[in-house]
């Protein structure tokens, strides 16, 4: 009995001790690992590189620009530009009676837009235009003005970003040179050869002339008497040299008769009221 109870002891003993060196063993295989781990390196986190942000440029504000600088223009003409807002030019002269002002203008791409432009001159009545732009577009526009030359002064409201207005003279006809005449040149004659003098002949004798008849004149014909025409008494009015009016009356001629008396059929109508008395 205390044999079995002895057994049961060591039974026990070798029991706790197998559990403890299975113990030792699950601590060492759990250990290990974890010794054989490293700790990771945090790395420095990279910061990308700054990149410079490009100003915002400045729309073009509004505004009245004077200048009085004076400008002439001829015919090659000048070009102002400019942009939002009123710009006034107080001298600005041509040199021809007639000018041609070309006007370019663009708009943005957001909002349509308007530019006026007006030129007075010294010597002519103002001349003055408008032009719409509608948004993205750009647009020309010429005009051919008489200005009657001298100064004056141009004033421009522009509602749009950019425009430019190219100003030109219209060129006076030169007036050409007289082509000068060519100088004539000296002709040489040659000298007159002498003419040898003919030997004189004998100069004929004279032969005497009949002298001649006076050849006698042809008397005149007497010229005939004037037909008078039958129909009128009292003057003689002549037949075939044309019509009779009343002297001093209304009628054209060409010939004229005073009072005569009508007793046959009244060819040159003397006798208005028939009473056979013509120009009463």
């Amino acid at each position: 009995m205390q044999l079995l109870g002895r057994r049961v002891v060591i039974a026990i003993a070798f029991a706790f001790a197998v559990a403890g060196c299975a113990a030792d063993a699950a601590s060492t295989t759990l250990t290990a690992p974890t010794a054989a781990r490293s700790t990771p390196t945090l790395e420095p986190s990279r910061t990308p590189n700054a990149t410079a942000t490009p100003s915002p440029t400045p729309e073009p504000t509004s505004g009245t620009a004077t200048i009085d600088e004076q400008v002439v223009v001829d015919a090659d003409g000048e070009t102002l530009s400019g942009g939002v807002g009123t710009t006034v030019w107080t001298a600005i002269s041509f040199d021809a009676s007639e000018a041609t002002f070309f006007v370019s203008v663009t708009s943005s791409s957001d909002d349509a837009c308007t530019i006026r432009w007006t030129f007075a001159p010294s010597a002519a009545e103002s001349v003055n235009a408008e032009i719409n732009v509608d948004r993205g577009t750009s647009l020309g526009d010429t005009r051919r003005v008489k200005i009657g030359g001298g100064e004056g002064s141009l004033k421009v409201d522009s509602g749009c970003p950019s425009w430019s207005l190219h100003l030109a003279g219209t060129a006076r006809a030169a007036t050409p040179a007289p082509t000068p005449k060519p100088t004539p040149r000296a002709t040489l004659r040659p000298a007159p050869r002498a003419t040898p003098h003919p030997t004189p002949r004998p100069a004929p004798r004279a032969t005497p002339r009949p002298t001649p008849r006076p050849t006698p004149r042809p008397r005149p014909r007497p010229k005939p008497a004037p037909q008078c025409h039958p129909s009128y008494k009292g003057a003689c009015l002549r037949v075939g040299i044309g019509d009779y009016d009343c002297a001093g009356g209304s009628g054209n001629g060409p010939n004229y008769t005073g009072r005569v008396e009508v007793v046959g059929p009244d060819e040159f109508d003397l006798d208005r009221d028939g009473d056979g008395i013509g120009c009463e």
